[in-house]
C-alpha cells in the first residue's frame, strides 16, 4: 500500500521535472496533473499496476468519458510511470499500460474561407472590444496559434518592420510566422485604439479589466461570434487552426512547412488534414465532374 501523501509528494516532484527539465507549460502541467491526481484517488493506496489501470479505464469508459479523452489519460499515466521508473527505480512494466483505445475517426470540423471572413467582419471598427475580438479571429487564422500561444502573445512579439510575428509554442519552443497584409492592418487599427485606453500590460490581447486575457474568454468569444454570423456547427477556437491548415494544404502548401507554421512536433500529427483534405476533394469531384 502507497499512502496518499507520498503519492502527492511524488507528483509534486513530477510536476517540477515537467517545468524545469521539459519546460512544459503551467496549462500543460496542471493537465497532466489532473489526470495523475484522478488515477491515484482510483487506486486508493494500492500500487499502480496494469490490471488496476486496464479497470480504471473501463471506468472511465463506463461513465461516458470519449476515447480521446481516455488516450490523454492513458498518456499521463504511461509518461508518469516512466519518469518513475527512470528517477526512482520503480522497475513498473509499462509496456503493459499500452492498451488499444479506438478513437473516432471522424475527421476535423473546419470553416470555408467565406465563413472566417464573415466571422472576422461582423465586429465593427470602432469600438475597442470590437476591434479586440475581430483581432483574436484575425490572428487566429492569419497564424494558426493555439489558444494558450495567443492569451501569451506580447506586443514585443510583433515585428512591424520584419512583418513576422514570434510564437512561443508548447515546451517553450519558439517558431516565426509570417505577419500578412490584412493581419498587420488589424493589428495597427487595434494598437491605434488600445494606446487611448491606456493599457499598460504587455500583452497583446486583454480582458475587459486590461489584464491578460484567459482561455474561457476566447472559447466564448469564437463560440458567440459563429451564432451570431449564423453558423450552427460546434465552433471552438481550435477549429479557426484546422481551418487554416487545411486552406494552405488545399491551396498547395507542403505539408512539412504546415508542421512548422503549426509547431507540430511530429508530421503525424499535421497529416490529419491530408483526410480533411481528401475530404473536400471528394466532395468537389462529385459537384462538379460530368460522371460523378
Amino acid at each position: 500500500m502507497i499512502n496518499l501523501l507520498k503519492h502527492e509528494s511524488l507528483i509534486q516532484d513530477y510536476s517540477s521535472y515537467l517545468k524545469f527539465e521539459l519546460g512544459l507549460s503551467t496549462n500543460s502541467i496542471d493537465a497532466y496533473t489532473s489526470d495523475l491526481n484522478k488515477f491515484i484517488s482510483f487506486l486508493d493506496g494500492r500500487e499502480i499496476d496494469p490490471k488496476l489501470y486496464l479497470d480504471y479505464n473501463k471506468e472511465l469508459e463506463n461513465i461516458g468519458l470519449s476515447a480521446s479523452t481516455r488516450v490523454r489519460y492513458q498518456s499521463s499515466i504511461v509518461n508518469y510511470i516512466k519518469w518513475l521508473n527512470t528517477s526512482y527505480k520503480k522497475g513498473i512494466e509499462v509496456e503493459k499500460f499500452y492498451i488499444g483505445i479506438n478513437q473516432s475517426s471522424t475527421l476535423p470540423e473546419v470553416l470555408d474561407i467565406q465563413e472566417i471572413i464573415s466571422m472576422i467582419d461582423s465586429y465593427g471598427k470602432s469600438k475597442y472590444i470590437d476591434l479586440r475580438n475581430s483581432l483574436i479571429i484575425e490572428i487566429m487564422y492569419s497564424t494558426g496559434c493555439r489558444v494558450s500561444e495567443l492569451c501569451n502573445m506580447k506586443l514585443a512579439d510583433i515585428d512591424l518592420d520584419r512583418k513576422i510575428i514570434k510564437i512561443k509554442g508548447k515546451g517553450g519552443k519558439h517558431r516565426i510566422v509570417p505577419l500578412g497584409s490584412y493581419l498587420e492592418k488589424s493589428i495597427m487599427q487595434f494598437i491605434k485604439k488600445r494606446e487611448e485606453s491606456k493599457a499598460k500590460s504587455p500583452y497583446l490581447i486583454l480582458s475587459k479589466t486590461n489584464k491578460q486575457i484567459d482561455r474561457t474568454a476566447i472559447f466564448r468569444i469564437i463560440k458567440k461570434c459563429a451564432i451570431t454570423v449564423g453558423i450552427s456547427r460546434n465552433i471552438h477556437p481550435h477549429t479557426i487552426r484546422h481551418s487554416v491548415a487545411t486552406h494552405m494544404l488545399e491551396g498547395g502548401c507542403d505539408l512539412r512547412l504546415i508542421q512548422e507554421f503549426l509547431g507540430h512536433s511530429s508530421i503525424t500529427t499535421t497529416q490529419i488534414y491530408t483526410k480533411v483534405s481528401g475530404q473536400h476533394m471528394i466532395e468537389v469531384y462529385n459537384e462538379t465532374h460530368p460522371r460523378s
